[in-house]
């Protein structure tokens, strides 16, 4: 037999000596043991109690029900890898491609087109730093450390943008890129317009002929023309309609004063109406911005960030003054 392959089996067999004589092995069973039985309830004895009570019934109580919080704090949580999605992040794209998806994903991050699934960087990053992701790159997995490089080495975004995202989403707001809900108004605009043309060439299927030979009108050179200049008067008519009608006041967000991101609360379901503007700012300034939405500061300052919530309102005034 080949003397290095005896050598070798040595000292793999030494290694795993080593291994069950060693607290390694108690962890790993413990933490088997963990997976196997996880903590779904926890049961105190009896209500909390207001009134000091001194008396050897209570201390048991009190004794048993720090017992059992004690427990709780020891049990190590154990997490399933098949509850993780898997993504690949692309660097021409600055987006990870979804190639598992996971239950309640799409709801609150990332979007789908006909191309595959996308996440922008910061959902990537929020997503493996929650343990609710893995990325990897040329088929290598990357850890924590390398998604906070990848993201923060993105133009427009930083660490206070990043900080700011994460703290919403912990409290339960969707948080979506203002560059995100344009995509999703022009993505519905498409698919409404080819829905009306789909419309309109079915309606147009009986055209002016069909229509005359109902009613009997005789078919002529001079039907076709008197038709053809009453069609042009009516668009000349409705194109004079939208050139000098009432328009509804529609504001208009510049780009260098568009939102840093979009929040939805809890309770809105829509994808495109969201409820606040989200601006991150290194100061206490807070700029007068047309837009229909009230607006949300983050003012961030260290590792502190203070957010300042700025609704819509309008002040009366004297028009002689």
């Amino acid at each position: 037999m080949n003397p290095n392959l005896l050598k070798f089996e040595k000292q793999s067999y030494n290694k795993i000596n080593v291994i069950k004589g060693s607290k390694m092995e108690e962890q790993a069973r413990n933490i088997i043991q963990d997976h196997k039985n996880p903590l779904t309830k926890l049961s105190f004895i009896g209500p909390k109690l207001f009134m000091k009570d001194s008396s050897d019934e209570a201390q048991e109580k009190i004794a048993k029900n720090l017992d059992i919080l004690k427990s709780v704090l020891l049990h190590q949580k154990v997490e399933k890898r098949n509850n993780r999605a898997k993504a690949e992040w692309k660097p021409s794209l600055n987006l990870a491609v979804i190639n598992k998806v996971v239950k309640g994903l799409l709801k609150h991050f990332g979007y789908q087109d006909k191309n595959g699934i996308y996440i922008y960087p910061e959902e990537m990053l929020f997503l493996v730093e929650t343990n609710r992701l893995e990325v990897v790159l040329n088929e290598v997995p990357l850890s924590i450390q390398e998604c906070y490089d990848i993201t923060l080495n993105i133009t427009g975004m930083n660490l206070n943008k990043y900080r700011t995202y994460k703290k919403l989403v912990l409290q339960g707001y969707r948080i979506t890129r203002y560059s995100e809900i344009s995509r999703r108004k022009e993505s519905i605009q498409a698919s409404e317009k080819s829905n009306k043309n789909k419309k309109r060439k079915f309606e147009e299927i009986e055209d002016e002929t069909d229509v005359n030979k109902k009613l009997n009108i005789p078919i002529n050179e001079k039907t076709f023309d008197r038709l053809a200049q009453k069609k042009k008067e009516i668009n000349e008519i409705y194109d004079n309609i939208r050139k000098t009608a009432p328009k509804t006041y529609v504001p208009v967000i510049n780009k260098d004063a568009s939102p840093d991101f979009c929040l939805f609360v809890p309770q809105n379901n829509s994808r495109v109406k969201w409820d606040f503007n989200v601006y991150i700012c290194e100061k206490c300034v807070f700029n007068n911005l047309q837009s229909e939405f009230p607006s949300i500061y983050a003012v961030c300052n260290g590792d502190n960030i203070s957010l300042f919530k700025i609704g819509c309102i309008n002040l009366p005034c004297n028009e002689y003054t």
